[in-house]
């Protein structure tokens, strides 16, 4: 014999089943957070990165002045100053000029113990820095970017030399000029621009530095008292 449902029964069936299948479902929890707190975000690979190079950027500024003012002479810290340079951005030469009289004079060259000033080599090498003095310009040879700067003087001493990189950087205090930084290296890549960035931020040190000296080769004290470091510290933060 053939069973047949009653439609109510049928009906009353069909929503208990619907209700089963519901109950059956795993319920779904909704994300809350406490209030007055907010999550904590995780500082990017990026951001720590800026703030080690940052960290390394100010430690080698801070290096270089201590470099400097440890000598007991203008002369002996302007050769401890180009010295380090040299070391430290692994350059083939590096020069210092001062701007004294209305006219450039290097001052010291690295790995030099004198300065020939009469001699065609230093001639080219204060020609170049007087370029980028000129121009008020950290200059670079070969230019990184189309040339908007002229770059004679620099093309007249990288002459001869193979993968010749030559940077050069005005230096500046007050509004004056001070003197001139000249860096040559060996190199198929250009200056980076985070060296480029660390050699602006020694200029603006060093410049300051220098005009002191220069007023009365002073002594470590002195420039302690005039408030270098105070100096050192306004610039140092201005890159945070």
């Amino acid at each position: 014999m053939q069973t047949v449902l009653d439609p109510a029964q049928s009906k009353t069936t069909d929503t208990r089943a619907n209700h089963t299948a519901r109950g059956a479902s795993a319920p779904v929890k909704k994300e809350t957070s406490s209030p007055g707190l907010s999550p904590v975000a995780k500082p990017s690979a990026a951001g720590v990165n800026s703030k080690e190079h940052l960290i390394k950027r100010q430690a080698v500024v801070l290096q270089l002045v201590a470099d400097f003012i440890d000598q007991q002479s203008l002369p002996a810290s302007l050769t401890a100053l180009v010295g380090a340079l040299h070391h430290r951005f692994r350059c083939d030469r590096v020069s210092i000029s001062l701007y004294r009289k209305n006219r450039l004079r290097v001052e010291a060259i690295s790995q030099q113990a004198q300065v020939d000033q009469k001699s065609g080599e230093v001639r080219l090498l204060c020609e170049a820095m007087l370029e980028a003095c000129d121009q008020d310009a950290l200059l670079q040879f070969p230019s990184p970017k189309p040339q908007i700067r002229i770059l004679e003087a620099h093309r007249a001493l990288a002459s001869g030399r193979e993968n010749a990189e030559l940077c050069s950087v005005p230096l500046c205090h007050e509004g004056e000029l001070i003197g001139a930084l000249l860096l040559e290296r060996t190199s198929k890549q250009p200056w980076s621009r985070l060296t480029i960035e660390l050699l602006q931020q020694i200029s603006q040190v060093a410049a300051p530095l220098i005009a002191l000296r220069r007023e009365g080769e002073r002594g470590v004290g002195q420039l302690l008292s005039d408030g270098v470091y105070q100096m050192l510290s306004g610039l140092l933060r201005q890159r945070h």
